[in-house]
C-alpha cells in the first residue's frame, strides 16, 4: 500500500459533552408597573400604563453551558518531491497527502429557565367625559440559560511543494486541506413567561382596551453551532 502523509488536526466532535450547568431556580417575577395617572381638570383622559419589566435572563456566567473544544489546527508542512519516493509515497495517489483540519468538540447543556415578564401598568382613570388611559404593554419574557456554543473547527495545513529535477504528477486536492466542522451546539434553558397587559382604565362610556401581553422569548436559548475551520491553501 503506498505510503500517506497525514497532517490533520485532532478532532473532538466524538468527545463526550462537557459537564453541564447547575440548573438554578426560576428567578422571580418583577412587580408590576406604574399605573398610568388619572385624568384631571387640566385633562380629563388618564394616562396610559407603564410597560412591564422585562423578566430576568438567565444566560449568564455560571448557568449558561461550557463551550466546545475547538478542532485542532492542520499542521503546515514544506514537501521535496524527490524526498516522497523514499517514504514510498506517490503524490499521484489522489490521497497522499491529508491536512485537514479537526472538527470542533460539542457545546454543554444549560437548564435554568428565565423570568416571567411583569405586569403592565394600568391605564389611569378618566376624569369627567374623559376616556381611561390604555393599560400597559407587559414585560418582556426572560431568557433562559444559553447552551454551550459548539467548538470552532480547525484550520486546514498550508503546503509548499518542491520540485527537484523531473517534475512528476502531483495531485493538489484541496478537499485535503478542508477545515474542521464546527461541533453541534448544547440545548439551553426555556424562556420565561411575558407579562400579562395592564387593565384599561374607568372612563365616562366604560373602560380602555387593556394592554397586550409582553414579546415571548425563544422557546430555549440553544448555544450556535461551531464556526467551521479555514481552508488550507497549497502554497507553490
Amino acid at each position: 500500500m503506498a505510503g500517506r502523509i497525514i497532517l490533520d488536526g485532532q478532532s473532538f466532535d466524538s468527545t463526550p459533552k462537557p459537564a453541564p450547568a447547575p440548573t438554578n431556580a426560576k428567578p422571580p417575577t418583577p412587580p408590576q408597573a406604574p399605573p398610568g395617572p388619572p385624568g384631571g381638570p387640566g385633562g380629563w383622559n388618564g394616562g396610559e400604563g407603564s410597560e412591564g419589566i422585562t423578566g430576568t435572563h438567565s444566560d449568564k456566567a455560571g448557568q449558561s453551558g461550557a463551550p466546545g473544544t475547538p478542532g485542532g489546527n492542520a499542521s503546515n508542512a514544506q514537501i521535496w518531491v524527490s524526498v516522497l519516493n523514499l517514504a514510498s509515497v506517490d503524490p499521484g495517489n489522489p490521497s497522499w497527502l491529508s491536512a485537514k483540519g479537526g472538527n470542533g468538540g460539542p457545546g454543554g447543556d444549560a437548564s435554568t429557565p428565565g423570568g416571567d415578564g411583569g405586569l403592565g401598568g394600568n391605564g389611569g382613570p378618566g376624569w369627567a367625559l374623559g376616556r381611561g388611559g390604555d393599560g400597559g404593554r407587559g414585560g418582556a419574557a426572560g431568557k433562559g440559560a444559553h447552551g454551550g456554543d459548539g467548538g470552532r473547527g480547525g484550520d486546514g495545513g498550508h503546503i509548499w511543494i518542491y520540485y527537484g529535477g523531473s517534475v512528476p504528477v502531483v495531485v493538489r486536492d484541496p478537499a485535503a486541506l478542508a477545515g474542521g466542522k464546527g461541533g453541534i451546539p448544547g440545548s439551553g434553558g426555556p424562556g420565561g413567561a411575558p407579562g400579562a397587559g395592564g387593565m384599561g382604565g374607568a372612563g365616562a362610556f366604560g373602560p380602555s382596551p387593556n394592554g397586550d401581553a409582553g414579546p415571548s422569548s425563544a422557546r430555549q436559548n440553544n448555544g450556535r453551532p461551531g464556526y467551521p475551520g479555514a481552508p488550507g491553501q497549497f502554497m507553490t
